[in-house]
């Protein structure tokens, strides 16, 4: 079982392991304790328990919860070996016949620094060295104490009696009796006693020592200093095990630095160590904290139970923890209303009476007798007056070992209890270095504060709204804050008789007279056809005030409306009528007394929304309706900034830049007047400038969540002003402006080149801001229509001045032109229809072309040779006649082409490999025999002309190009 004593023998073999619960931090809160004395006298269903079975009581159990011992206490614990023996096995005792139980209990779950004193039952045994017990046990009872060093070794009597124990039954890190007891009816007519010991408990790290070094345990020693005791518990109870290491095995485990650098530990332990006076004479430390926490108990339980020792509160300031005895700090901040950052102050007048006390009392265990008891009660009569009787309330201080020591505690509680008030500020992150514990002024005349003396219960970073920085929210501490005095703590040894006279009593009012708020402010915040109304009650003079009763009425009415109370100082009224309106509030006490009415008339205006942007137009355009490009951009001008509304003394709230709060606009698809039912909303855009760019983007993304094909060529902007009292409203009438991107205009010079088997559509386009391309179809008809998808596409794409279409011989198609831009292809511009045709050619047009491409050759001569080379290029050169090789001879002169048309080479050659073939446009139309029959009659032409030094060169009629033969 996790956290639990077993058997000694059992926890030799294997040492403890650190395991730490530095996980529990994150379930703290930012300021354990922070109101303890408080919180004291809430109930507390889980408060720490006064049964003797938790501290001096032994009770059979092989697995129990490790207890962690703190300070000096009387104890017990499970038993968790018993057996018996012959006495001529156990050498403890004289003689050889008679029987021998023996016990071990363990003590804690970590080494201890001694075990000073031992009782049976509720005799104290006197112990000799080796462990025999004089007096009436002489030779009858044997105790030995071990106060579970890392090193100890098993005890040499227990093995002697158990020859199966060995030397691992040693019981390292645990302390524990070892109790042997002969059997003898006279000796013992009760039988088996309890055994309890005086326990003093762990050695701890005291920083004001020069010779503790904090990682090493075995310089530290014992003490019973409160703050020193919380500090060891959240360092884990360190320790070192069987193999020497120092470990953490409970509590917080926290890390050494997370204690800064331990000057703050120092100084509070001074604290608990100063010397109080007391009545019967001499002094006692201010604090100290003796007691047992249970190893499986949550560290966020046993936190605030240990600091009830000190008054403590638990403060996390970045990277480290500070535990803080209760006392008198000095002033570290002076704060007053000038120091506020945006809205939320909230004020709370007084406690619930389910917190007050005129006298406590409790239970604790004296540290001389061990016995549990009840500490001289503390009362202040002063406070019966003002909660109709005395009050009593019980705290129990489990960790207190003193009477006087309890009453002091108890007082704190008592007068803490009585400072009712309490206030939550946003500051400026200025106040950062100020934390938890700090102790400062507030000055707040409003609520009835004069420079009155407080201490900071947590502090929260968030952020809040700001007219002062660019994005409108800057960075701000959120600080609770609670009424303190000097005299919580101050202490006289003649209060130890229970009476604590405490003079004038606080903060705490006659509850049967209410004054009223100080004050009311009523502000109109939001118009429509009724408006909002913000009340703001300032704070009573009258401390037990807990809730406000607002209501309102027309003038001349006869009676207010009646209206629910409330905690908040704050009343926002919604559906308030246009008119000369009554507000009141009213503070009502918590025993439900009520003060006088305090009222604030206001007019209500309706406001009439005619202001508008001024100057709404496109950025850079030369008509204010139309953009070129895919963006289109807007500026304006800020219209005037006044809505009717007035306050109580009938002058204009609400004019002025500072009222200004930004804009509201919408992008609709199409034209928009503010009319028109069921319009498209494109985009919704709150700024704060005076400017917008619609981006194409925009456009498009927007079209596709309304299920439009493509980008709105039209859009409207609609632009709003908004005012700001309290929160943003729109004040203004809408101001529009519809725009619109046209497709691209038609094509110019639209003309027409013939090739064989195709055509090129030759055009100009005009220039625009986002032209993507241009489509081109074609169809034979005349009249077909493109914007419905008629006709043949033949091209789309970026290219802007000739396209190429296929035209079969014969054929003639007509074709339109249209440009299109970035906004799609919807309701473009068409050329009107180009009639294309292609040059028809015949095989006679092929001879003829031959024929004069021959003669041509023959006149050359002999002047004129070629050369072909292994790879069946043509490569020999002109000797006259300006050509350049044979190749560009033969694409030259060998062309056909009719007037009007563009000629056609009959041969063309491979850019690849330089070989001379037939055209590949002919390739279709000429057959292999209609070839042949062209050459049949130039054979010894081309066989005279054409020559090499490897041979000749013929042509391949199959194949339609020239090779070496």
């Amino acid at each position: 079982m996790a956290g639990a004593l077993v058997a000694v023998g059992t926890l030799a073999a294997g040492a403890l392991s650190g395991g730490g619960l530095l996980a529990a931090v994150s379930s703290l809160a930012i300021s354990v304790g922070v109101s303890w004395a408080a919180s004291a006298l809430a109930p507390e269903p889980d408060r720490p328990s006064f049964s003797q079975s938790g501290r001096a009581l032994s009770f059979r159990s092989e697995a129990a919860p490790r207890p962690l011992r703190l300070g000096m206490e009387r104890v017990s614990g499970p038993i968790t070996f018993a057996r018996v023996g012959n006495v001529s096995e156990t050498p403890l005792f004289g003689g050889d016949e008679g029987r021998v139980l023996h016990i071990i209990i363990p003590l804690a779950g970590h080494p201890v620094d001694a075990i000073p004193r031992v009782w049976f039952g509720e005799t104290e045994l006197q112990i000799e060295p080796g462990g025999q017990v004089a007096g009436a046990f002489q030779g009858n009872m044997v105790v030995k104490r071990y106060t579970g060093a890392h090193d100890q070794q098993a005890d040499p009597d227990l093995l002697a009696a158990f020859p199966d124990l060995d030397e691992n039954f040693r019981g390292r890190c645990v302390p524990y009796l070892y109790c042997a007891l002969r059997r003898n009816q006279e000796v013992f007519p009760q039988g088996l006693l309890n055994f309890s010991a005086e326990v003093k408990g762990a050695v701890m790290l005291d920083p004001r020592e020069p010779s503790h070094a904090i990682g090493s345990p075995s310089t530290w020693s014992w003490s019973d200093n409160a703050e020193l005791a919380i500090i060891h518990y959240m360092r884990g109870f360190p320790f070192l095990n069987a193999n020497g290491e120092m470990i953490r095995p409970y509590g917080l485990a926290l890390p050494d630095d997370r204690f800064g650098d331990w000057s703050e530990v120092a100084a509070e332990a001074n604290i608990c160590d100063e010397p109080v006076p007391l009545a019967a004479g001499g002094t006692e430390k201010r604090y100290t904290l003796n007691g047992s926490v249970s190893s499986e108990s949550a560290p966020r339980n046993e936190l605030p139970r240990l600091m009830s020792a000190m008054a403590g509160r638990l403060v996390h300031q970045p990277r480290r923890w500070v535990v803080r005895a209760g006392a008198a700090r000095p002033v570290s901040f002076e704060w007053s209303r000038a120091d506020l950052r945006g809205e939320g102050l909230v004020v709370q007048p007084s406690r619930s009476l389910g917190q007050l006390a005129t006298e406590i009392q409790g239970r604790y265990v004296d540290g001389v007798t061990y016995r549990e008891g009840t500490y001289p009660i503390v009362r202040a009569p002063e406070f019966e007056t003002k909660i109709y009787g005395p009050v009593r309330r019980v705290i129990d201080f489990p960790y207190t070992n003193s009477g006087p020591r309890c009453q002091r505690l108890a007082k704190i509680a008592l007068l803490q209890t009585q400072k009712q008030k309490s206030v939550r500020a946003r500051l400026s992150y200025a106040q950062l270095l100020t934390t938890n514990g700090d102790w400062g002024t507030w000055d707040d005349p409003l609520h009835g504060f004069s420079a009155q003396l407080m201490n900071v219960a947590n502090v929260t970073l968030g952020t809040y709204a700001s007219d002062e920085v660019a994005d409108g929210v800057a960075l701000g501490l959120e600080f609770e804050m609670e009424e303190s005095g000097t005299d919580v703590y101050a202490w006289n040894a003649v209060e130890e008789e229970g009476l604590v006279h405490v003079g004038q009593v606080g903060s705490l009012p006659d509850p049967l007279n209410v004054p009223a708020p100080v004050s009311l402010v009523a502000e109109v915040i939001e118009f429509g056809d009724t408006a909002t109304v913000e009340l703001k009650a300032g704070g009573s003079a009258s401390d037990l005030d807990y809730e406000y009763r607002f209501s309102r009425k027309l003038q001349g009415a006869l009676t207010f409306s009646e209206t629910a109370t409330q905690r908040s100082a704050v009343r926002i009224e919604r559906g308030v009528p246009p008119g000369e309106h009554v507000f009141r509030v009213q503070a009502v006490s918590r025993l439900g007394r009520t003060s006088p009415p305090r009222d604030r008339s206001l007019t209500v205006g309706a406001p009439a929304l005619v202001d508008q942007v001024a100057g709404l137009e496109l950025v850079g355009q030369g008509r204010s309706e139309l953009f070129g490009g895919p963006d289109a951009a807007f500026n304006w001008r800020r219209g005037a900034v006044d809505a009717p509304g007035l306050n109580e003394a009938g002058a204009d709230l609400f004019s002025g830049d500072e009222h200004f709060a930004g804009y509201d606009l919408r992008i609709f698809a199409g034209r928009y007047t503010g009319r028109e039912a069921n319009p498209i909303v494109f985009r919704t855009e709150r700024l704060t400038s005076e400017g917008y760019t619609y981006f194409l983007d925009f456009n498009r993304q927007d079209a596709r969540r309304a299920r439009l094909a493509s980008p709105a060529r039209e859009i409207t902007i609609e632009v709003v002003q908004r005012g700001r009292w309290g929160q943003e409203t729109i004040f203004s009438e809408p101001a529009y402006l519809t725009v619109s991107n046209p497709a691209p205009e038609p094509v110019t010079q639209l003309a027409v080149r013939r090739g064989h088997r195709s055509a090129w559509v030759k055009f100009r386009t005009k220039p625009d801001g986002d032209l993507a391309g241009v489509i081109v179809r074609s169809d034979v008809s005349a009249d077909f229509d493109p914007a419905l998808g008629e006709g043949r596409l033949d091209y789309e794409g970026d290219l802007t001045n000739e396209v190429q279409l296929d035209v079969s011989v014969g054929e003639t198609r007509f074709a339109r032109v249209a440009p299109f831009d970035a906004f799609g292809k919807n309701g473009l511009n068409w050329s009107s229809a180009l009639e294309v045709s292609s040059q028809a050619l015949t095989m006679s047009d092929f001879d003829a072309a031959v024929q004069a491409g021959l003669a041509a050759a023959e006149a050359v001569g002999d002047e004129y040779f070629l050369r072909v080379n292994a790879e069946g290029q043509i490569i020999g050169f002109a000797l006259i006649g300006g050509e350049t090789n044979a190749a560009t001879f033969l694409v030259n002169n060998f062309q056909i082409a009719k007037p009007g048309d563009e000629p056609i080479p009959v041969f063309e050659v491979d850019a690849v490999t330089g070989v001379v073939r037939l055209n590949a446009l002919f390739a279709a139309s000429i057959t292999t025999d209609d070839f042949k029959a062209a050459y049949a009659d130039v054979d010894e032409l081309v066989g005279g002309l054409i020559r090499s030094s490897d041979g000749l060169m013929v042509i391949n009629f199959d194949q339609k190009y020239f090779e070496i033969a």
